[in-house]
């Protein structure tokens, strides 16, 4: 009887122990947490490893929505668009809604050739804040390769008149197959003229 009794309480010693160390491996060694890996990436200096750490961050706290953010810019600038559409749609669903991540968004679709739904996310950053020139310009841009040449007139118009850059010079670069900005085929209308680049009201 004593025997059983001793075995029972070193079975009963074996399983704590066992407990301990299952909860002891499920806790971040020291170094290792989202915020950690977050830090890291603000701190380097190479865009590869800056990637690396936020999507490290990312494995860890999925709802680091900082992390999403920065990655994407970090993606536009490797122009890898279909990257910079998931972070920013993840950025959105994580935080208050932001005219500049919708802008994003919008480059991202613009940039992967979905102009319904970039001029979406463009009207939308619009919406939230409607002195954003370069969202007009990127708008613009989009309705342009949507053949939209009366909303392309009125949007770069907009962006001029709010004296900042248009598209070619915004976040949208133009890929080769691309026309030129200003489309050989749009008809003329009283008070354009053309120039190098975009639109100029004459």
């Amino acid at each position: 009887m004593a025997q059983a009794k001793t075995i029972g309480k070193g079975m009963q010693r074996k399983t704590i122990c066992f407990l301990i160390f299952l909860m002891l491996s499920a806790l971040p060694v020291h170094g290792e947490n989202a915020m950690d890996y977050f830090n890291l990436g603000l701190k380097s200096n190479l865009t590869p490893t800056k990637i690396k750490y936020f999507s490290k961050a990312l494995e860890m706290d999925p709802n680091m929505a900082e992390a999403y953010e920065k990655r994407g810019m970090l993606y536009f600038f490797q122009e890898k668009f279909d990257n910079v559409i998931q972070d920013f749609q993840a950025y959105i669903r994580l935080t208050p809604p932001k005219a500049e991540a919708y802008r994003m968004l919008g480059i991202g679709y613009l940039n992967s050739g979905y102009y319904e739904r970039a001029i979406d996310r463009f009207t939308r950053a619009i919406e939230m804040e409607s002195e954003l020139a370069s969202t007009y310009a990127n708008r613009a841009e989009a309705y342009r390769l949507s053949g939209k040449y009366e909303e392309t007139i009125r949007d770069s118009t907009i962006a001029i008149d709010k004296e900042e850059t248009l598209p070619d010079r915004c976040m949208h670069r133009p890929r080769p197959r691309d026309r030129p900005w200003f489309p050989k085929d749009l008809p003329s209308r009283p008070g354009l003229a053309r120039r190098s680049g975009p639109f100029h009201v004459a």
